[in-house]
């Protein structure tokens, strides 16, 4: 999720920028280069010693063979789990591909070289000849993977046995040659797994930097604590709920969030980091998965972000319980149930359908427990990314027409974000639920025009409707990064897409929050962010979601990642809960970091 910076060296600017997909991919061959490094090491290590002979050659073997075995020990036991295989992007396809290749290529010449050479009669020979192929491979890693040590490495390899062949012949040059490259890549192949170590150890130190436990100190850590990943929309709403349970609750994020209550514990990792997520997850009975990834970049970035909790749940032992949309079942022809088939043709479909398999190879192969809940399009306060969002409930309020993509007459679900909070926490507290995926509650589904009449009689003022036609979207889509990844997802709104949530209500006995309220509260708070700006002009006062009667709690709009989390206050009370960081509904961020969607 860092932004990539620009080369500060000029000579570099030619070599590929380190991404975020070049950094994994850094590490994979840190650790299977390095694996690889050890056996052809030990190789000619033993070459190197059987040339000289004797009592020296075979003590020189015995140490060669006790440095290889710890060495292999070693990166078991430090740096293994530190390099998973990367998520198959496009970018990683390619890359994956590239080394691949370029590796053939090189077994092939070391196969093919010595023999060309033995034609010569110089048996001696042999070995630099092998030695030799290992160099430009090296070389060629780190221009594609940023690897800096493999450069000198690699020269020494190209050049070195050139050298040696010019000044030296019969066995001191094939022991000097064995001894010396073996040494060589046993101290590559050592450096890599102590960085790969070294990343890991960082990844656990950070999990718990921003918050040092004292010795004899009782924290969450001594207790079964459900572990949420991400403060977005649903994670703060879903840990507010936790805590208002009783439940021992701890928040992981990248930045802290605003205002959490004092009962909630947070943990600042990146995910992204080996071994980040398991050390945060610390002595978790639960784990929520509700990351996630910029809309523009969805299929790059997300895949890895599961990948990490499925890590952190397996290295825990806590159920894993994972929040997903819609986009993996495709276009379809009546309601959706929990058994329709994973059958997308997008783009983002088919990453999310793939990252559920993902998921159940996982817990097939017995690495996790976990349960999946499913929610269609978030609304609610502080929703503003979404279809039912901003160009909505903002364009009502001021007197607007409802910007809308497809065929407002058509029934679809929309999911309130507290029901889709409320729904995860009954997964992680229910053991019916593990095993199973879950279409989560939300309320009733009527067509968007019904929705938005809805709106109007909240509004006391008609509330036209905008339908965009699909050459509009498009063209809007040059502009807007966002409305452009959204278009191929139309076909959500051309046809009916409707969520059947019959199996989550039969088994738990829970239903959604009915419509008009879920609408009422939601327009409360882009009332009061309207009005507090016409009045103070400056950031308001955090606000709640609604003051309708009867209604239990308040939620509380924070700033960070625009997202949304509800704490206990009386009924129709709309005040800030904590000066040190101001949040309110107005600062929501419009162009936010998390996706329209999940």
């Amino acid at each position: 999720m860092n932004a990539v910076a620009g080369d500060a060296v000029t000579e570099d600017r030619a070599r590929p920028r380190a991404s975020h997909a070049i950094a994994p991919w850094a590490r994979r061959v840190l650790w299977v280069g390095g694996l690889t490094q050890c056996a052809f090491g030990a190789f000619w290590l033993a070459r190197g010693s059987a040339a000289i002979g004797g009592g020296v050659g075979l003590a020189l073997l015995a140490l060669s063979a006790l440095f290889v075995v710890g060495l292999f020990t070693y990166a078991r036991r430090a740096a293994a789990g530190t390099a998973p295989r990367p998520s198959d992007t496009r970018q990683d396809k390619s890359i994956e591909i590239q080394v691949t290749i370029a590796t053939a290529l090189e077994f092939a010449a070391a196969i093919i070289l010595p023999l060309v050479v033995s034609t010569t009669g110089h048996a001696d020979w042999t070995l630099p000849s092998i030695a030799i192929t290992v160099g430009p491979l090296l070389l060629w890693l780190d221009y594609r993977v940023r690897i800096p040590r493999y450069r000198p490495v690699g020269w020494a390899l190209t050049i070195g046995p050139l050298i040696l062949v010019a000044v030296m012949s019969g066995k001191a040059l094939v022991a000097t040659a064995g001894l010396s490259a073996g040494v060589l890549l046993l101290a590559t192949a050592l450096a890599g797994f102590r960085e790969l170590s070294a990343t890991k150890l960082a990844a656990r130190r950070s999990a718990i930097a921003v918050n040092p436990i004292s010795e004899g100190a009782t924290t969450m850590y001594d207790r079964n604590v459900h572990v949420v990943f991400g403060a977005g929309q649903v994670g703060r709403a879903l840990a507010t709920q936790l805590a208002e349970r009783g439940l021992a609750v701890r928040v992981v994020s990248r930045t802290r969030p605003g205002n959490l209550g004092d009962e909630i514990e947070w943990r600042a990792a990146d995910v992204t980091v080996p071994g980040a997520a398991a050390a945060a997850a610390a002595g978790a009975s639960v784990i929520y998965q509700c990351l996630n990834a910029p809309y523009t970049d969805w299929e790059a970035r997300f895949p890895p972000l599961q990948r990490a909790v499925i890590d952190a749940a397996e290295h825990t032992g806590a159920l894993l319980v994972s929040l997903e949309n819609l986009y993996g079942y495709g276009p379809t022809t009546g309601p959706m149930t929990e058994d329709l088939p994973l059958a997308a043709t997008t783009v983002k479909g088919r990453t999310r359908a793939l990252m559920t398999q993902e998921l159940l190879d996982a817990a097939e192969a017995g690495r996790i427990r976990f349960a999946i809940g499913r929610a269609s399009d978030f609304f609610g306060a502080g929703v503003t990314e979404s279809s039912l969002g901003e160009r909505v409930f903002a364009n009502a309020v001021k007197g607007k027409p409802a910007d809308f993509i497809g065929n407002p007459n058509l029934p679809h679900t929309y999911s309130y974000v507290p029901d889709i909070a409320a729904g995860l926490a009954t997964l992680g507290t229910d053991e019916r639920a593990i095993g199973g995926t879950w279409h989560l509650p939300g309320p009733e589904t009527v067509s968007t025009k019904a929705l938005l009449e809805l709106v109007a009689s909240k509004l006391q003022h008609p509330v036209g409707v905008r339908a965009l036609p699909k050459l509009a979207v498009r063209a809007l889509g040059l502009f807007n990064p966002t409305i452009r990844e959204l278009i191929e997802l139309t076909y959500e709104f051309d046809a009916p897409f409707v969520l059947d949530t019959t199996k989550f209500e039969s088994t738990f006995g829970t239903a959604g929050t009915p419509l008009p309220d879920a609408i009422q509260m939601t327009l409360a708070w882009y009332q009061q962010r309207d009005d507090e700006h016409s009045k103070n002009r400056v950031r308001p006062s955090t606000c709640n979601y609604g003051s309708i009667p009867g209604c239990r709690s308040t939620s509380v709009i924070h700033e960070a990642h625009g997202s949304v989390a509800r704490t206990r206050t009386p009924t129709g009370c709309c005040a800030n809960t904590s000066p040190e960081a101001p949040t309110s509904p107005a600062t929501a961020p419009r162009n936010s970091r998390l996706s329209p969607r999940r």
